[in-house]
């Protein structure tokens, strides 16, 4: 990643806090996308448990 290669590289400091700002983003972002996915995956979990109770219900209904 560039932003990690400025940081630990030979740039000015001005240059170098920037990265290390835009780095900081990016891996904030990063953790929220991984938190959205994982409740995503709870919630296609929930569902398709639902969906195979419903199921049974059906066929033992008729």
């Amino acid at each position: 990643m560039a932003a990690e290669a400025i940081v630990s590289g030979n740039f000015e400091q001005e240059q170098r806090q920037v990265a290390r700002q835009q780095l900081h983003e990016l891996r904030l972002q990063l953790a929220d996308l991984c938190r959205r996915q994982d409740r995503r995956n709870q919630e296609m979990q929930d569902l398709k448990r639902t969906e195979t109770r419903l199921s049974s219900q059906l066929q033992s209904a008729n």
